[in-house]
């Protein structure tokens, strides 16, 4: 439910994946803390990470 949220959210790279600026931007506005933010990204089954700093992606 959380993962259609960001999707209705955010707006996908051409490349595919949604920046990860923009995620975060969102799972604020859905009222997650820094925290609750990280252990989303890091323990939700399906969500990949590439790139690294600026160029860091999400791909679910």
């Amino acid at each position: 439910m959380l993962l259609t949220k960001l999707r209705q959210l955010c707006k996908p790279l051409p490349t595919g994946g949604y920046p990860a600026t923009d995620i975060g931007q969102a799972l604020q506005k859905l009222g997650l803390d820094l925290k609750a933010r990280r252990h989303f990204l890091t323990n939700t089954p399906g969500i990949k990470v590439e790139g690294t700093s600026t160029n860091k992606v999400y791909r679910f």
